[in-house]
Order: C-alpha cells, then sequence, then structure tokens
C-alpha cells in the first residue's frame, strides 16, 4: 500500500500538466513523486499500524471497511459534537489541550506526536484509494477538529504543528494532482488544472473523493482555514517578537498552503459565507453535515406525516 505505484506512471504526465510559473515555485516536496509520497507517508511504521489495528507480528496489514480500528480522539470527538451544539459557555475554542492531554496520559499506552501524524496520513490513503468511510470520518475530524482547531499546538508543540500543517498541505496537493475524480462523467485530474486556460474555481476540485464523502465539508474546511490563519497571526504577534525557529516555521508551511489555495480562488484572509461573517467556523452548519440522518416524525392515524400537503384528501 506504500509503494508509490500511481505517482510514478504520472511523473512526467503530472509535470507537463501544471503551467510553468506553477512549476517553478512549487516546493521540494511536491516537483516529485517520490518526496511527495515520502511527505505522505513518513509517519506510517509498524508501530504505529500495530496501534492502530491492535495487532502485532504480522508481515502485512489488510484493512477491511468492517475492521475495528484504535483511532485516536474517539471520545474526544463525541465529547466536541455534544459541547458545540451547547451554550456559548460550553463550547470548546481551542482543542490543544485534549491533543496535549492524549500526549501525557492514554489509557492505550503512550502516544507519540508521531502516533497523531501517522493516523492523519493512514486514515487519508486509505479513505481516499480504498473508499474506507470510517477512515475518511477519521481523517475530517482530524482535520477539523484537530489539525486546524488546536491553536497553540504552534507554541507548546510546534514541531508536531508543522508536521501536521505540511501533511494536509501534501494530502490536498495530491488529491488535486494525483487522484481521480470519483465521478465517471468528470474529466481526467489532469484535466482541470488551474492553468488560465480554464474556467474560475472554487477552491480545489470538488469531484474529488475526499470532498465528495461529505460535499459541505469543503466549504466548512475553507471555514476553518481562514479561522486558522487568523488565531495563528494573533498567536505569533502575541509573542512580541520571541518567536522561535520552530514556531516561526508553522506560520512559513501555512503561508505555503494559503498560497497554493490561492491560485484555486480561495482567499483565507475573511469568512466567505454570506451573512455568517461573526460565526465560529465549529458552529456553522452543525445540523447540516448529513442529510440522510434519521429524524423523528410525527404520524396521523393513517400513518402519514402530519404536516405534509395532501393533494387526494
Amino acid at each position: 500500500m506504500l509503494q508509490p505505484y500511481t505517482l510514478l506512471e504520472q511523473r512526467n504526465t503530472i509535470s507537463a500538466s501544471l503551467p510553468m510559473s506553477s512549476n517553478d515555485t512549487l516546493l521540494q516536496w511536491a516537483r516529485f513523486p517520490a518526496r511527495l509520497w515520502c511527505t505522505l507517508t513518513s509517519a506510517i511504521s509498524t508501530q504505529s499500524l500495530r496501534r492502530l489495528f491492535g495487532k502485532g507480528g504480522v508481515r502485512e496489514y489488510l484493512i477491511d471497511s468492517v475492521d475495528s480500528l484504535n483511532f485516536l480522539f474517539a471520545q474526544d470527538f463525541r465529547d466536541l459534537q455534544i459541547l458545540d451544539v451547547g451554550p456559548p459557555e460550553s463550547r470548546v475554542p481551542d482543542t490543544s489541550a485534549r491533543v496535549e492531554a492524549l500526549l501525557l496520559d492514554s489509557v492505550d499506552g503512550p502516544v507519540t506526536e508521531r502516533d497523531i501524524l501517522a493516523e492523519l496520513q493512514f486514515t487519508f490513503l486509505t479513505g481516499t484509494h480504498l473508499g474506507n468511510p470510517a477512515c475518511l470520518e477519521q481523517w475530517w475530524n482530524l482535520v477539523l477538529q484537530i489539525v486546524l482547531r488546536a491553536y497553540s499546538l504552534a507554541i507548546s508543540h510546534p514541531l508536531l504543528a508543522k508536521g501536521l500543517l505540511q501533511t494536509l498541505f501534501a494530502q490536498l496537493f495530491y488529491t488535486e494532482h494525483y487522484v481521480g475524480s470519483s465521478s465517471p462523467s468528470s474529466p481526467s485530474p489532469l484535466a482541470d488544472q488551474p492553468d488560465g486556460r480554464g474556467t474560475k474555481k472554487d477552491g480545489p476540485n470538488s469531484d474529488r473523493p475526499i470532498y465528495q464523502y461529505r460535499p459541505r465539508l469543503k466549504e466548512k474546511l475553507r471555514q476553518v482555514l481562514s479561522q486558522y490563519k487568523r488565531k495563528l497571526q494573533e498567536l505569533l504577534l502575541s509573542r512580541n517578537g520571541h518567536v522561535t525557529p520552530a514556531q516561526q516555521a508553522v506560520g512559513k508551511v501555512f503561508e505555503e498552503l494559503e498560497a497554493w489555495l490561492w491560485q484555486f480562488d480561495w482567499n483565507l484572509r475573511g469568512n466567505h459565507t454570506p451573512g455568517r461573517e461573526n460565526i465560529m467556523p465549529e458552529m456553522v452548519d452543525s445540523d447540516e453535515e448529513d442529510d440522510g440522518q434519521p429524524v423523528v416524525v410525527e404520524l396521523d392515524e393513517e400513518g402519514r406525516e402530519v404536516g405534509l400537503v395532501s393533494f387526494g384528501d
């Protein structure tokens, strides 16, 4: 699974598909497929797979949609789901404390920064290439609730914050340039690059699997990115010039991600949801993420839902 077969096959095609100006400014890890793949898988190890699968002493780890994986932050995500729809005083504006608590004490054994990074990488790859819904769900939870909501990690754990942002950047880049569309009628992933010859885009390609999983999460991603940018700037400026090289590196990685998203018409300098500028990203559309969620309805004596318009009465 960790061998970049498709990347090697697309090496020349990808390079030729990017506009010259974009190709000249690509970061080193994005220029070459092998380096990109290394960025996508750098933290995945036998130890991290053993923790995820709950077993060791095997040569291969085969994943199935019915497998029960030992994901991190499972209880935290359940807590946040409840707290975020409660009164303002109950909401958690920064989830860094939950990350730090996991690193300090875990009932399932010691958890390292590398374990958190490995899970972000593993869930993305299995969700993208194998279509595993549990991994897609966990990846989105990690991105929206941990990577882009644990603002203070940039100060307390800058190496972890940088690694998470770098991995997220590589995942979005890989999704855009190397992953095919999940829609049969859509063009190939190389046919819709922002080279100035196509139509104006509203962010990365929505036909990719991670965005098709829950389409509304793409807009939520933009919201939390904008919020993260503002919070990160506030934190770094509050240091009054006493910023360590590691903390400064977090800001640099985010600037690189922001510059890349700019070419897809994603402006992270403000909230882009009309009429909701003052709403925190984690508070937006909390009840709109799943159209298919079951609801309780009242039925009349004939078993029909009360309140529906009937043309047969």
